[in-house]
């Protein structure tokens, strides 16, 4: 089991996002979430996690996260680099 940290979050939403979500085997966390995969505009792939519970992330109480969206897209989540 994964714990639900800030940076293990990243890890794992760079990893789904560079596979097929059709393919995906989720990890277990120490937080329940879902993950969604999007087709952007055809040309970015982008992967959100949202958590049965918030984390403090970066001072924030959060439970929404994205990577692989441009800013302006999936604006109620947070974008992780």
């Amino acid at each position: 089991m994964i714990e639900s940290t800030s940076k293990n979050i990243g890890i794992v939403l760079r990893y789904l996002n560079t596979k097929n979500w059709g393919t995906w085997v989720l990890p277990k966390m120490s937080i329940g979430y879902i993950a969604i995969q999007y087709q952007i505009s055809g040309n970015h792939t982008a992967t959100t996690m949202t958590h049965d519970k918030t984390i403090n992330y970066d001072g924030k109480k959060l439970s929404k996260f994205v990577v692989g969206a441009p800013v302006n897209y999936l604006t109620g989540y947070e974008h992780i680099r």
